[in-house]
């Protein structure tokens, strides 16, 4: 069987371009005992994965020259000698970029294919930094970064577990009006200080954080006593933006403030508990493995909202 996938051709000098990408096939080979094939048919795109075009993304290794990209996908068992993953399973992975994947059935999770969209989203990571922040009823929240993958999301999240005011911001001025039209927030606006501020004038009780930077930097001067913080991403030098400003650690020590790192692996009843909100993911489709570098490119460029998927089949 061959199968097309989309490989890494040159590490990027600077911003990626198309020529950093080329297309391959590969022959698949029958799978051995224990092993399945997969027909993927939707993949995820994401901001980090700019980093992993790079060369890593902390503990993450990055992209190698000459081999297939990869990230999360769900797709169907086209063959299989696993008696845990019949033909016909729909199973979530992190093999996407290519039309096949294969190898050990321990590499594929069974799941139920309604789920899909939620589950190659940023739902679940939204979810999981406002539990590691301690959201409480009647709080306000901030999320920065709130027209994208896990943004878009992350407020309807935070509204389901109880907080009374949600607000948002972006980096684009073009996209201010989806925060509150289409993903619910109570307001929106560009980033800053200073609308930060006029947004929420007795102050933030929990910040989503997924730019960094200066960004992050106005969210603690805008933080209430006790307030908490979670650390999701840093978009502003994932992206090419410059080096993070210093944290005014004065404040942080005098407000009591919590700083939250966290991982989607915390609290493995989460994804359960994410399900259970029902909530509706915004996003994207492109069709075809072949369109996906340059949505990619265009995710990075910032001409999507929401979650970016690729529909392979």
């Amino acid at each position: 069987m061959r199968s097309e996938e989309i490989r890494l051709a040159r590490r990027p000098g600077g911003a990626p371009v198309l020529e950093d990408f080329e297309r391959g096939v590969r022959e698949l080979p029958e799978p051995g005992d224990g092993e399945v094939v997969v027909r993927n048919r939707l993949m995820a795109l994401g901001a980090a994965m700019r980093s992993l075009l790079a060369g890593g993304l902390g503990v993450v290794p990055g992209y190698e020259v000459g081999a297939a990209l990869f990230g999360r996908a769900v797709g169907e068992v086209v063959a299989s000698a696993s008696p845990a993953l019949p033909v016909g399973a729909t199973v979530l992975h992190g093999l996407g970029w290519r039309e096949h994947a294969s190898g050990p059935a321990q590499r594929f999770r069974r799941i139920d294919a309604g789920d899909a969209v939620a589950l190659l989203s940023g739902g679940l990571t939204a979810y999981a930094g406002l539990r590691a922040a301690g959201l409480r009823p009647g709080e306000t929240v901030y999320v920065s970064g709130a027209a994208g993958g896990i943004g878009s999301v992350a407020g309807a999240i935070a509204r389901a577990l109880g907080a009374e005011r949600v607000i948002g911001s972006t980096g684009s001025a073009g996209k201010v009006a989806a925060l509150t039209e289409r993903f619910g927030y109570d307001a929106g606006f560009r980033h800053g200080a200073e609308a930060l501020r006029s947004a929420a004038p007795d102050g933030v009780d929990v910040g989503f954080d997924t730019v960094g930077g200066q960004v992050l930097a106005d969210l603690v001067g805008a933080m209430r006593p006790r307030g908490r913080i979670a650390l999701c991403g840093a978009l502003a030098t994932q992206l090419g933006g410059a080096a993070d400003p210093p944290l005014d650690l004065t404040t942080v020590i005098g407000r009591r403030l919590s700083l939250h790192g966290f991982t989607t692996a915390d609290e493995p009843r989460h994804e359960a508990e994410f399900l259970g909100l029902g909530i509706a993911v915004p996003h994207t489709v492109v069709d075809g493995l072949a369109a996906a570098p340059q949505a990619l490119l265009d995710l990075f460029a910032g001409r999507y909202t929401g979650t970016v998927l690729v529909r392979l089949a």
